[in-house]
């Protein structure tokens, strides 16, 4: 069963009223935090990220959406892996909303990266 808040066919504010309503003031706070994907593996920022630790990533997050991630370092498969453990694990299944810092252009090996 899908609740309002899931139903794409229900107004937004309806949407918005519902999943405010079943979030916990943690969960609301957990809202306004960001993370860096290298906080959910054992490789050096810089590096190619190949695997998340999804044990880490719970811990962090404590099996809570969080309001951002920053993906420097891994690529659309590991993000997308990412976004299901949000969508699928956690409580109300909010997803991540990702970020980067690209006034240069995307920070990835093999990227077009321009001068600021």
């Amino acid at each position: 069963m899908k609740f309002t808040y899931q139903n794409p066919e229900e107004s937004l504010d309806s949407r918005l009223e519902d999943l405010l309503s079943r979030m916990t003031l943690e969960e609301k706070i957990m809202q306004t935090d960001q993370y860096y994907v290298y906080d959910f593996t054992d490789v050096e920022p810089g590096n190619e990220i190949k695997e998340l630790d999804f044990e880490k990533v719970e811990k962090l997050t404590k099996g809570m959406s969080a309001g951002c991630v920053q993906l420097r370092g891994c690529d659309s498969r590991t993000a997308n892996q990412l976004q299901r453990y949000a969508v699928g694990k956690t409580r109300l299944g909010i997803p991540f909303l990702f970020c980067e810092e690209a006034l240069h252009g995307f920070f990835r090996n093999e990227a077009t990266r321009f001068p600021q």
